[in-house]
């Protein structure tokens, strides 16, 4: 066990001590530690200390059942929680296991929707839990705190995406993607945009008012991109925030000759941010389908946009949560379905008892 974990554990433990102002301050402490947390204040962490809700789960209890609407964020201040899949028939596939100074469900409380497995209580359980419509209420304000928590949120998801990616990775024979991208270039660039009722018709830039959606454009640059020209590949480093307006570009992983298709941005859809959020480079390869005219936001003004106050910010800041919240969300399924399925291999091939 790391000290790290020891740490936590040892100041879960002082956090159940005391109450008033003074135990919110060894829970402020405790909440710094959580990586989820880490990079907000103190003063946005007793924001969030308000809101937060103590749960008891006795050994067995269930915290959530596969199905049901995702209604909260929970972090573990003790015991331990199991994650289930249940499977046709009513089996259970146990998935995984977490424990004190670990976040679960956190990205419903941006997303909704219902929740993808069940947890419950393996032993004794003590929780945090914020609900979706408390933060809603700081989201409503627009309040650092619930900015801040996005934020957070969005990085924690684009980790999980790279993970998912890497588990598609690891099932392909050993290569790298073929050729070298192609970004865009001078002779590709589009004097004038398509008309405004046109972009404030596409799903991304719905939250855009006319002045906001105008200053965006201005900021940015247009291509129309041939079809079948890779644009990105795994590993280059990020060159932009790119929203399809009209066409199709499609998002695989590659190994060798080998690929896997695991999204495809249609007109609306944004791509190619992750690595502007996290840091690192592109994820996955990305190659348009068919001619497509694409817009681009530099990675500078995207930063900018991404960590920004101003409502012109807060409009691309919710463009690209829902985006990245959705693709994360079809991964997740698609993944749960690949567990499912392994999980009814394994029971088919394993010997079965002989009947006397």
């Amino acid at each position: 066990m790391g000290c790290g974990f020891r740490r936590l554990i040892s100041m879960s433990k002082q956090a159940d001590v005391g109450g008033g102002r003074e135990g919110s301050t060894i829970t402020v402490a405790f909440l710094q530690q959580v990586p989820l947390f880490a990079e907000l204040t103190a003063d946005e962490l007793h924001d969030l200390v308000a809101v937060m809700q103590p749960i008891e789960l006795a050994p067995g209890q269930l915290l959530w059942r596969q199905g049901q609407a995702a209604d909260a964020l929970h972090l573990i201040r003790g015991g331990r929680i199991g994650i289930y899949l249940r499977q046709p028939g009513g089996t259970e596939v146990h998935l995984t296991t977490v424990g004190p100074g670990e976040v679960i469900g956190e990205l419903p409380l941006i997303a909704g929707g219902t929740r993808s497995a069940t947890a419950r209580a393996l032993d004794q359980a003590r929780l945090w839990s914020l609900s979706r419509v408390d933060f809603a209420a700081l989201t409503l304000r627009r309040t650092p705190t619930a900015l801040a928590l996005r934020r957070r949120i969005c990085a924690v998801a684009c980790t999980r995406l790279r993970d998912r990616y890497q588990q598609l990775a690891n099932s392909l024979p050993p290569g790298l993607p073929p050729g070298a991208s192609e970004p865009p270039t001078a002779a590709q660039l589009m004097k004038s945009a398509p008309p405004d009722d046109y972009l404030s018709n596409l799903a991304f830039f719905r939250d855009f008012a006319a002045d906001q959606l105008r200053s965006l454009v201005e900021r940015s640059k247009l291509f129309m991109i041939p079809r079948r020209r890779v644009l990105e590949h795994e590993g280059d480093a990020p060159r932009g925030c790119y929203v399809t307006l009209n066409g199709a570009v499609e998002m695989t992983i590659e190994r060798g000759q080998h690929r896997i298709p695991i999204g495809l941005a249609g007109p609306g859809r944004a791509f190619s941010y992750v690595g502007l959020i996290d840091g690192k480079t592109a994820p996955v390869t990305v190659r348009t389908r068919e001619l497509s005219l694409l817009l681009r936001i530099a990675p500078e003004p995207f930063v900018g946009y991404f960590h920004g106050a101003a409502a012109e910010s807060h409009a691309l800041f919710n463009a690209i949560e829902r985006d990245l919240m959705g693709a994360l969300r079809r991964n997740d399924l698609g993944f749960v379905r690949a567990v499912g399925t392994a999980a009814i291999r394994a029971s088919a091939m394993a010997p079965q008892p002989r009947t006397p």
